[in-house]
């Protein structure tokens, strides 16, 4: 008899404890007036160096070795005739863009890896692979 009414009071205390988490939930951390008094969220966060160093190698390095793929402008990339006026003379240049509301697709990635990868050829000394073999723990 008292092994089922310590039984009983651990459930209850439990049921309790656990319910009582439960309730609060439909109030989310940002609307939470109480927690952001105490801890306000600030969304004027800078990006980090590894985010400032990604997006310089996206924009010097993989774009322009990318769009200048034929077979990824012909594929992937809208073409644009673009007027350019230049003194007297008047020119037309064609101009490659993505669209902005076409889906992503793993094929394109693909892709665009294949036309980086003909365009900036890696050989073997500057490869990651020789670099890491070359530390005294992990190479060979």
């Amino acid at each position: 008899m008292k092994q089922k009414t310590h039984i009983t009071l651990f459930t209850f205390i439990t049921f309790l404890s656990l319910t009582g988490c439960s309730s609060n939930s439909a109030v989310s951390p940002t609307q939470n007036d109480e927690l952001n008094s105490v801890s306000p969220t600030t969304s004027n966060k800078k990006a980090g160096f590894m985010q400032n160093s990604l997006d310089n190698w996206l924009k010097d390095d993989w774009s322009p070795a990318v769009e200048k793929d034929p077979e990824i402008q012909k594929k992937y990339m809208t073409k644009e005739v673009v007027t350019v006026k230049e003194s007297n003379t008047t020119k037309e240049e064609v101009k490659y863009t993505e669209s902005k509301t076409k889906g992503f697709t793993l094929q394109e990635y693909v892709d665009k890896i294949g036309a980086y990868q003909k365009a900036k050829p890696s050989d073997e000394n500057s490869s990651h692979q020789k670099q890491m073999e070359t530390l005294p723990v992990i190479g060979k």
